[in-house]
């Protein structure tokens, strides 16, 4: 069902997060690296942007702009530009570690941190316009629906927050699982309709039915899905599959409609992580990456 057909190698500390570009993929790490990775050639991991002394929690990349944003575990925001170093800014905003980044594709972006506040930054002048007090916990995660103009954020204090983006208010929020909400992902349901799939240290997977307002939810799925905390959970591209990473250092693959199990991919027999498995990344209908606290990122292919 899987294949290991790559392994990467380079950071020194835990891997926490990987993201699309272009040609390939970055990674952010707790040696204050960030690398792109070609798709193609496993060897060529090229070293784009190091931070002094701080560990790199999550990133996004604005393309348009050739901008890569950079969160660290003192709450700093770094904006790193490869092509033009000398624009590089480090913002300070949050007093806690950036956990989670996300751009609306509307000019601004949204970051939540352990300080469980969500700021907002213009893309123009590179500087925060507001911050909302979500919790008392951090923000672990944000997801945003364009058609609603609602951004979604998932927080340690068990609760999914649904915030207009505009006015930086919320309007709705919802016990969503019994531990921190690491991972939110939208997903289109073969009716039209959108459902919000959520995971986190409960080792659960909720799968979430939105209203036409995408404000009132439904349950439709919970399951048990892994023996610990799952760190991050990612549909492929043609939403066939559902994949997840997780702290017991396993990789499972589901079906995506009915979340029935496919494959768990296991430290030993697998040839997988041996420490906990922080980020998952589709890189087309057939492969995907992982990477964790041993260092690696692993891709794997659909037989």
């Amino acid at each position: 069902m899987l294949t290991r057909t790559a392994e990467r190698k380079g950071h020194n500390g835990s891997i926490y997060q990987l993201i699309r570009a272009d040609d390939g993929f970055y990674s952010v790490a707790g040696d204050g690296w960030l690398v792109h990775w070609p798709q193609n050639d496993p060897e060529l991991g090229k070293m784009v942007a190091k931070v002094e002394g701080g560990q790199l929690y999550s990133m996004q990349a604005i393309a348009e702009k050739n901008l890569l944003l950079a969160g660290d575990i003192n709450g700093g925001l770094h904006w790193l530009y490869p092509e033009d170093q000398e624009k590089n800014q480090h913002r300070a905003l949050h007093k806690k570690g950036i956990y989670t980044i996300h751009s609306d594709g509307r000019g601004r972006v949204f970051c939540g941190g352990g300080d469980g506040v969500l700021s907002k930054w213009s893309l123009e002048s590179g500087r925060a316009i507001e911050s909302l007090p979500l919790a008392a916990a951090a923000v672990r995660s944000l997801c945003y629906f364009e058609a609603k103009n609602i951004l979604y954020a998932g927080v340690s204090d068990h609760h999914v927050y649904a915030i207009d983006p505009i006015k930086m208010q919320v309007i709705h929020h919802w016990k969503a699982h019994d531990n921190s909400v690491f991972s939110l992902v939208l997903r289109k349901e073969s009716d039209g309709s959108h459902s919000l799939t959520s995971a986190g240290r409960d080792a659960r997977i909720k799968r979430w039915q939105l209203g036409p307002d995408g404000l009132s939810v439904d349950v439709l799925k919970n399951i048990p899905a892994h023996n610990a905390t799952i760190n991050e959970l990612a549909y492929s591209p043609d939403g066939k599959y559902l994949a997840t990473a997780s702290r017991d250092k396993t990789i499972r693959l589901w079906e995506a409609d009915s979340l029935k199990l496919l494959k768990s991919v296991e430290p030993i027999r697998d040839r997988g992580h041996v420490n906990s498995v922080n980020s998952i990344l589709w890189l087309d209908e057939r492969c995907f990456v992982t990477a964790g606290d041993d260092r690696r990122i692993l891709e794997w292919t659909l037989d």
